[in-house]
């Protein structure tokens, strides 16, 4: 068979596996997109793309199917396919918006990042510096980045995308990486935009206590409280600060016997803050087992706060230390060394230049 009659059978089998994908009839997709695939392995890859085309189709077929594991199989298979032809064609866009999904919901945000940056390029490319789709990639690397715990990193991809909707994440973000001020300003334009003000009261109270404003961020907390009861854990931080340590030990436990009871992500963050009130008291044991808990949980709900993580991991070396156990507090610290050298591995997108718009 000479190349053109291959060419064309190869791609009206992926028209039809794709038609047939999108009826959800799984077995005669795969069928047809893998024809496609061995059709296209016959021809010259610096004529066509199709080999990478079917590839990618059939990544997204599993990905649609479910199957996250074999879609990152073949989507990087897609990738390897593409080398080797010269025809960008139309496979970067959904390709590199797939392994970024894909990462993203598998709980691995560290590897979504270099997709994500590199669609914003892409699209601004395609559509200009004003491009919707350039600003919604930029806001979901914003969150990839920001789940990481790479902080001012997230500030300068919010400020990249002029993200004022997102206000309120931003200024997290800005707080976290120590732009304080900056912070303040964004917050104050999130509660004026019709934002919870619960949620802003609690985000602005954990704002000043990194801040080092311990009586502006009991009042926040305080004013939180009234709207939304739930709001303990940042208010046991600021009371722990503040020497009131057996009050901020009561609240920290009422939050976590809620957060427990609601099965909240919050769980985590309340753990620590027990832990290191429990420290205060003297109550070692406990503020370990906290602690471990704490970190166990954030493996088996795949939360991916490098920050955090290593910043729990030395507070646990810490703990275990101070309870005769130096051989497990030098695993902890070996953990702790662990997620700072990942977080080191991501690359440096977006550094803040700390400006909110």
């Amino acid at each position: 068979m000479q190349s053109k009659p291959i060419l064309d059978r190869a791609q009206l089998l992926l028209s039809q596996g794709r038609a047939a994908a999108g009826e959800q009839k799984w077995s005669e997709a795969e069928a047809k997109l893998t024809e496609a695939l061995q059709l296209g392995g016959q021809l010259d890859p610096g004529e066509t793309d199709v080999p990478v085309m079917a590839m990618l189709a059939l990544a997204q077929l599993s990905y649609d199917r479910g199957e996250a594991g074999e879609a990152v199989h073949r989507a990087t298979t897609a990738f390897a396919l593409s080398a080797e032809s010269n025809d960008a064609g139309g496979w970067q866009l959904p390709l590199y918006e797939l392994m970024a999904s894909l990462f993203e919901e598998m709980g691995a945000p560290q590897r979504s990042v270099a997709f994500r940056h590199a669609l914003v390029g892409m699209w601004r490319g395609l559509e200009g510096g004003g491009s919707a789709n350039a600003k919604r990639n930029c806001v979901r690397l914003a969150a990839s980045l920001k789940r990481l715990g790479l902080y001012q990193q997230a500030a300068g991809a919010y400020q990249e995308a002029a993200a004022l909707e997102h206000a309120a994440d931003w200024a997290e973000a800005l707080s976290l990486s120590g732009q304080h001020e900056e912070a303040h300003r964004m917050y104050q334009r999130a509660h004026s935009s019709g934002e919870p003000a619960a949620d802003i009261l609690t985000r602005m109270g954990r704002m000043f206590i990194a801040w080092g404003r311990l009586t502006q961020a009991l009042h926040c907390f305080e004013e939180a409280a009234k709207l939304q009861p739930g709001a303990k854990a940042g208010w046991a931080d600021a009371l722990l600060l503040s020497g009131e340590t057996n009050r901020a030990r009561e609240m920290a436990e009422s939050a976590v016997s809620q957060w427990r009871a609601d099965g909240s992500e919050e769980l985590v963050g309340g753990l620590e803050t027990l832990s290191r009130a429990g420290a205060r008291q003297g109550d070692l044991e406990s503020a370990e087992a906290h602690c471990r808990e704490a970190i166990q949980l954030m493996d088996q709900r795949r939360i991916p706060d490098l920050t955090a993580r290593e910043r729990r991991l030395r507070w646990h070396a810490e703990l275990l230390e101070r309870l005769g156990r130096g051989a497990d507090a030098a695993r902890a610290i070996q953990q702790a060394g662990q997620a700072a050298a990942i977080r080191s591995q991501v690359p440096k997108l977006f550094p803040s230049n700390g400006n909110a718009a």
